[in-house]
């Protein structure tokens, strides 16, 4: 059950954010309705909680411990901050990870912070900036695409496709499009099956269509159509990371969508090309010395993967710095609304350029994960991932 008080100051535009309690543990699963969380979805988040527990609770965590505290005593608020988009199915897998991580420690109520759809930036959102439509159409239109899109292998699938449903078929999945994905998803999930002439081989080749011409677009151009998505998202993931947000928490739980890490990734440079799996986890680490005279390190890790930013040597531990520079491209909000607008010359975006000898975590987390709908077997790839320490090993004159 969810309570909608006045607007929170958390963000530089107050009036787009408001704040919902939930009393945890969460409630019932929903229904197989037009992009909503199956049974299978919400076990996969308690698992990806799980993996968190092993990683960062207490004194035994295999990482290093985020929180040390009695298990007699609840956490106090002002320890987290959760951030998701306002659907129910990003609220649930948050609620139902958080569960799973923290458990009973959890006070019974937790702010939680939603904008408004229309005006959210936790996802690529043409609404808000309607330059992601420009660009996009300028992308699609690029010579390089074109090629691809004009192969007999893609165009095959698509007058396959077309002839069997008996009408056009709108191979987009931005806002603009309409949620045609999520859609034909859900009818497969419901056990509605699928048209006449679709079968499953079809139904997956032409799910690849549109997975690769959306990762075609997220990579273009140095991933300046992602860049541009994420750029509010990106200055306030600068903010946690960096300390400048006012009454930073050490776990930041951001619960997302497919269209929040497919491009995110690629902004940062370690986007394959495939479409994230569901369930899929981001979670960046810092740590910082025990003396406090050292810069703070961080950690990148998707799906239990550790990653590797550009400028940094190998993998584990990295320089806080190195990920401040891949996320410079952000902008606060006024400043990506300007950028957004379409302008009549150009519509290309500019960029620039842990208490225990052991170690624990420095008191910032961030977590991003995945939130889709779940068809069948065939698309509902399980990625709970645990958390490795591998590559940890430099970490001895880190503490919290």
């Amino acid at each position: 059950e969810f309570f909608a008080p006045p607007s929170s100051s958390l963000d530089s535009n107050p009036s787009t954010l408001f704040e919902k309690t939930a009393s945890l543990p969460s409630g019932e699963s929903g229904e197989c309705a037009l992009g909503e969380l199956l049974p299978e979805g919400i076990e996969q988040h308690k698992i990806n909680g799980l993996h968190l527990r092993e990683a960062y609770f207490g004194a035994t965590a295999s990482v290093g411990t985020l929180f040390e505290f009695s298990e007699t005593k609840m956490i106090g608020e002002d320890k987290f901050r959760f951030r998701s988009s306002d659907l129910a199915r990003t609220i649930t897998s948050g609620q139902e990870l958080t569960q799973a991580f923290l458990g009973h420690l959890l006070p019974p109520r937790l702010q939680w912070h939603a904008p408004e759809v229309s005006t959210d930036y936790i996802y690529a959102n043409p609404i808000a900036c309607p330059l992601l439509a420009s660009q996009q159409k300028d992308i699609f239109d690029s010579a390089g695409f074109q090629e691809w899109n004009n192969s007999a292998e893609v165009q095959g699938t698509m007058n396959e496709l077309t002839a069997a449903v008996g009408g056009s078929f709108p191979w987009d999945i931005n806002q603009l499009e309409g949620p045609t994905l999520d859609c034909v998803l859900a009818n497969v999930c419901s056990g509605d099956g699928l048209p006449s002439g679709v079968d499953e081989d079809l139904l997956s080749r032409s799910v690849d269509v549109i997975y690769r011409r959306e990762a075609f677009k997220f990579l273009f151009n140095n991933a300046s159509w992602s860049k541009l998505a994420m750029a509010p998202l990106a200055a306030e993931l600068r903010g946690i990371l960096l300390e400048e947000t006012p009454g930073g928490a050490k776990f930041n739980l951001f619960a997302a969508h497919d269209t929040t890490l497919n491009p995110l990734l690629a902004t940062l440079g370690i986007f394959s090309g495939d479409w994230v799996p569901y369930a899929s986890m981001l979670t960046i680490e810092v740590w910082k010395s025990q003396d406090g005279r050292k810069e703070p390190l961080t950690r990148v890790i998707f799906d239990g993967e550790e990653q590797h930013l550009q400028g940094c040597q190998g993998l584990g531990l990295c320089k806080l710095s190195i990920l401040d520079q891949a996320l410079s491209f952000g902008m606060d909000i006024g400043t990506w609304k300007v950028a957004c607008s379409l302008p009549e010359e150009s519509s290309e975006l500019e960029t620039s350029g842990p208490s225990s000898d052991s170690g624990s975590l420095f008191p910032k987390i961030v977590f991003s994960f995945l939130l889709g709908v779940v068809a069948n077997s065939l698309f509902s790839r399980f990625f709970p991932h645990a958390l490795s320490s591998k590559g940890m090993e430099s970490r001895s004159d880190y503490a919290a």
